[in-house]
């Protein structure tokens, strides 16, 4: 068990780092001095945005990410996830182009949005490493391992009693995606008071299920499910 998760774990962090083997690093660049935005609300995922932004990157990232789905900020990003999405395209487009500088830009507005963004913490560790920004690569690193590590260390994905907790659907499809697994489909899984989704993939040939205990994804859509009154406005 030990062995699977640090290999899964060495697979995700060895595919962060695919962009920056396309050819050589590249010379220390200027970039751009645009800061994220933090929330100014008052609430637990408020504080560790600030906290984190400010350096201090050793702290219990499944909290955080629970946090997030209580906060202000997740309503606000609810209402911008258009925008996200849009940002997310243009992000991908601009790390395959290797334009770092404007990388850097585009994953510091996804997390202004929500600052728990595996893509954008990931985009902008590499896009800091190709501009020579030692500190801030490191900075942006450790945020997504520890992300990354919340979710991957919790389980094996193997079974819906072994799930990997997810608070959103673009961590199931990240994490997939990043090792390369072909998804087939993807079901909701009940029995015995468990709750998952199950994604059947196939990867050479080999077709297997893995498995994202959903309660607190589920929890956030039902914050975000308006309650109709007993006369059904």
């Amino acid at each position: 068990m030990k062995h699977l998760k640090i290999t899964l774990l060495a697979l995700l962090l060895s595919a962060s780092g695919a962009f920056a083997q396309k050819k050589q690093l590249a010379k220390t660049t200027q970039v751009s001095a645009s800061s994220i935005t933090i929330p100014s609300f008052k609430d637990d995922y408020t504080k560790y945005v600030r906290h984190i932004e400010e350096g201090n990157t050793t702290v219990n990232y499944e909290q955080f990410r629970e946090s997030y789905l209580v906060s202000e900020q997740f309503r606000v990003a609810s209402e911008k996830s258009q925008e996200y999405n849009r940002l997310k395209t243009l992000l991908k487009d601009q790390v395959n182009q290797q334009k770092y500088t404007e990388v850097i830009k585009t994953a510091k507005l996804m997390l202004s949005i929500d600052y728990t963004s595996l893509p954008a913490q990931r985009a902008l560790s590499i896009a800091y490493t190709e501009s020579g920004d030692k500190k801030n690569a490191a900075k942006y690193g450790a945020i997504f391992k520890g992300l990354l590590e919340s979710i991957t260390t919790r389980g094996n994905g193997e079974s819906c009693s072994n799930a990997w907790p997810v608070i959103q659907e673009e961590e199931e499809y990240f994490i997939l995606e990043n090792l390369g697994i072909g998804i087939e489909g993807s079901y909701k899984y009940r029995k015995d008071g468990a709750v998952c989704d199950e994604f059947k993939t196939i990867t050479s040939g080999k077709r297997k299920s893995y498995y994202f205990e959903t309660s607190r994804l589920e929890e956030g859509i039902k914050i975000l499910t308006p309650v109709e009154d007993a006369t059904g406005n």
